[in-house]
Order: C-alpha cells, then structure tokens, then sequence
C-alpha cells in the first residue's frame, strides 16, 4: 500500500482524485512575475516493498494557469515532492497556504533496479 509521509511539519497532506493526487502549498509562497519558485511540499511518498520503481508524475492544475497564469512545471519525483512553479503572467503572485497547485500521478517505471544494460536497436 503507498503511503505519505510529512517530511516536514508544515506539510499538507495530498487530496486523492479519480486519477492522482491534487498537491497543495505548505506556505504562502510568493512568485514574482515571469519567475518560478521551487516550493518543497514536506511531503513524501513511500511505495509498498516490492522490487517495482514508483514514480510521481507532476502535472499543471489547469485552474491555476487559467486563473491566474501561473503553472506546475512537468517533474518527475521518486519520494520527496517538490513543485516548481511558473508565473508567466505580468503580475506577481502569491499562493497561500493550502491552495491547490498541482496534480500528481504515480506510476510504475518500466527501469528494474540494477539493470544497467540498454541494446541498440
């Protein structure tokens, strides 16, 4: 079973949806305009004990770029969860606590631990 884990104590726990996760922000996080910020979630996933890779897959929250142009860029993780955020708006912005800013989706990697040997094709 997977599981999260806060890495820190301000970390906000992960919403399930149908497909993923909805991420939020620890912290009121200020984005100056046509900047990013990297924003550590104190949060962490723990995949069941298996020999399988599990991979975050960090998508934009389409709310957020519509509202306010401000987007997650495309990540991938493999526990600890952090979101970079882009504000290609002419505005500054900042994101308050607990607000939604990106989706996450959890994936098995198709790389097996210690395979190391790739063939050409």
């Amino acid at each position: 079973m997977l599981t999260f884990r806060r890495s820190n104590p301000d970390g906000v726990m992960p919403n399930k949806t149908k497909v993923g996760f909805t991420l939020h922000c620890p912290r009121d996080t200020y984005v100056p305009r046509k900047k990013y910020a990297a924003i550590d979630l104190g949060v962490e996933f723990l995949p069941p004990p298996s020999d399988k890779i599990i991979v975050g897959d960090i998508r934009p929250l389409n709310e957020l770029f519509i509202n306010h142009g401000v987007y997650a860029l495309n990540s991938l993780c493999d526990s600890k969860i952090v979101v970079v955020l882009i504000n290609n708006s002419d505005t500054d912005y900042t994101v308050s606590r607990g607000e939604p800013i990106a989706h996450l989706i959890l994936t098995e990697s198709l790389v097996m631990p210690g395979s190391s040997s790739f063939v050409e094709a």
